[in-house]
């Protein structure tokens, strides 16, 4: 019998300014799911530092790690890698 676990988004933004960090952590719930014994896992993380310009820059970075089926590694990987990949690129437009 599975086990249900539940897997939550989590990140950081990093934000410098002349010579001052500001971290602020990135929570949410992601999903409920159950799971057998014999799954692993695929995790994609993606960080990137956007130039605010006059000495600043954030730092944006999301990280998921998704259960799957032994064989089913690349699918999950696919979707796994275009989820982390817009929470990015969203992140990235508020700060551009």
């Amino acid at each position: 019998m599975g086990t249900t676990v539940s897997k939550s988004l989590t990140g950081s933004s990093v934000h410098k300014s002349r010579g001052t960090e500001v971290e602020k952590q990135v929570e949410g719930e992601l999903l409920e799911m159950e799971v057998d014994d014999d799954m692993g896992a695929v995790t994609y993380e993606l960080s990137r530092t956007i130039n605010l310009g006059n000495y600043e820059s954030v730092k944006v970075g999301v990280s998921l790690s998704f259960p799957c089926k032994v064989g089913q590694e690349s699918n999950v990987y696919e979707d796994v890698k275009k989820f982390v990949t817009e929470k990015v690129e969203e992140e990235e437009d508020r700060w551009k």
